[in-house]
């Protein structure tokens, strides 16, 4: 591939992701790092997420809501030993914008090529 091509490629490529982040919904890095989480371990507890992001209850809630309300992530409630609680996974557009991202580093820190 050509010099020319891999830049028209890049420009496409962080063109969308642009798109992605300029959302309202993805302007916050605590939103954004939840999806990153999601996307590495497959599905999160609450309390899971809770604990690594080290944020309260009420604002990663409001984080979850604000990600389940433009279908980028999935909640359930799940019962467990210690009762009830939230499981959540990425939907397939949360899929997309993590893959979009993770594509885009991949390129600016040259571990991935066009």
């Amino acid at each position: 591939m050509s010099h020319d091509q891999e830049q028209n490629d890049l420009n496409m490529l962080l063109e969308k992701l642009s798109a992605q982040l300029g959302e309202p919904v993805l302007k916050s890095s605590q939103r954004l790092l939840i999806l990153i989480m999601l996307k590495v371990n497959g599905r999160m507890r609450f309390y899971e997420l809770q604990s690594t992001l080290g944020i309260g209850k009420g604002s990663l809630s409001n984080h979850i809501d604000k990600l389940e309300e433009n279908d980028l992530v999935k909640v359930r409630d799940v019962l467990t030993v210690t009762g009830p609680g939230k499981s959540l996974e990425l939907t397939s557009k949360g899929k997309a914008i993590v893959e979009a991202y993770s594509g885009i580093m991949g390129i600016i820190f040259g571990n991935r090529k066009l």
